[in-house]
């Protein structure tokens, strides 16, 4: 099993509203993902934080098994051709922590793509991070 990182922008899809309604999201697959894999999600702004981590139920879904997911784009066109992922919610982030800011001493840049997450330090804090942020 993997651990990536990955960044979500909320102005080109809803994951927020899909994972809501749906439980889970699609997501174009450009890396080696495998069912199993873990995937915490970086909010990019307005949210500026890790949200949500979530797993990977199942890869090489190619496109047309994916167009219901297209009321979650702001714009239908940015649904490219290739292959999909279909990663399931595992977690919410509810807590006020891991922005950029508090992720800086991990040395933390937003990812611009799908990058896996070799610090055991900073994969450590995230998992504490999600179990405590449950409670607040």
């Amino acid at each position: 099993m993997t651990v990536w990182l990955m960044s979500a922008n909320s102005k080109k899809y809803d994951h927020q509203r899909a994972f809501e309604e749906q439980g889970f999201i699609f997501w174009r697959q450009i890396r080696s993902f495998a069912k199993g894999d873990l995937i915490y999600i970086y909010c990019t702004k307005p949210i500026g934080r890790i949200l949500y981590v979530a797993e990977v139920e199942e890869t090489g879904i190619p496109l047309k098994s994916v167009l219901s997911d297209k009321k979650y784009y702001s714009d239908e066109r940015q649904q490219k051709e290739g292959n999909y992922i279909k990663l399931s919610l595992r977690k919410t982030y509810k807590g006020s922590k891991l922005d950029a800011a508090d992720l800086s001493k991990f040395h933390f840049i937003p990812p611009q793509g799908p990058q896996r997450i070799n610090s055991k330090e900073l994969l450590g804090y995230l998992e504490d991070s999600f179990e405590e942020g449950e409670d607040e």
